[in-house]
């Protein structure tokens, strides 16, 4: 999933929105700090402060962590016996 290079500009900013949206989501359910968030992504708070006022999107390097903690979180889900998120 971390491979991006087969969309296009605009296909990669429409999936940055939403996994954006859904990273917030998940972490506002889950009772995740922002500083927390970006300890787990590896980047500095004031990005998520940015992207939550649509100010910027995750970038190339950050998209591929976002997606694959959202993934983790899904097989999380599913081994629990919990019904995955969509």
């Amino acid at each position: 999933m971390s491979d991006l290079q087969g969309f296009s500009r605009e296909e990669r900013r429409a999936l940055a929105r939403e996994a954006v949206r859904r990273l917030l989501a998940w972490a506002r359910h889950e009772g995740i700090r922002q500083r927390q968030l970006a300890l787990l992504l590896h980047i500095d708070e004031s990005l998520i402060t940015r992207w939550k006022r649509g100010d910027r999107l995750p970038g190339p390097r950050t998209l591929p962590r976002i997606l694959e903690l959202l993934h983790e979180e899904v097989r999380s889900e599913e081994g629990n016996g919990k019904k995955a998120r969509q």
